[in-house]
């Protein structure tokens, strides 16, 4: 996220699902954003998912879902802890199917704990004026910001 360049602008730019966490240092995070910037149209709008704040992550948090679909049924579960100013979540997928049996596997993922002062600050840096929405996206919020 922090070095591409799709040679063309668009009317929205999002960054949705946390991903934006890992951007796991300050400049990482501000390069970022100044590559959606780069990538937006004169009136167009950036739309950002952060991952939890550092003062609302909950460590020890416990997710999973189950799901089947024509036959195939998928688990999931996660686990999260903290290390530092970043999260941890390990991830464990049983898939299973009448053909194929039952298969295991595990993703981890880390991302950085940003204050929302930090956040906000990144965006000033990068040319963007942000508004903070909070209560959606899983009650992580949104960011909508405009060049300015």
């Amino acid at each position: 996220m922090r070095d591409f360049d799709l040679g063309a602008r668009f009317s929205v730019v999002t960054c949705m699902f946390g991903s934006i966490g890992h951007a796991m240092t300050e400049p990482e995070l501000v390069a970022t954003l100044r590559r959606f910037e780069a990538h937006l149209e004169d009136d167009g709008v950036v739309v950002v998912d952060p991952w939890w704040f550092d003062d609302t992550f909950t460590p020890g948090h416990v997710a999973g879902d189950v799901c089947t679909v024509d036959g195939l049924t998928l688990a999931r579960v996660s686990h999260a802890t903290r290390q530092g100013d970043t999260s941890r979540m390990e991830v464990h997928y049983t898939v299973a199917g009448p053909d194929d049996g039952i298969r295991h596997f595990v993703e981890t993922y880390q991302a950085r704990l940003y204050t929302r002062e930090q956040y906000e600050k990144a965006f000033v840096e990068a040319g963007l004026t942000a508004e903070y929405l909070p209560g959606v996206q899983n009650g992580r919020g949104l960011f909508l910001a405009v060049r300015g």
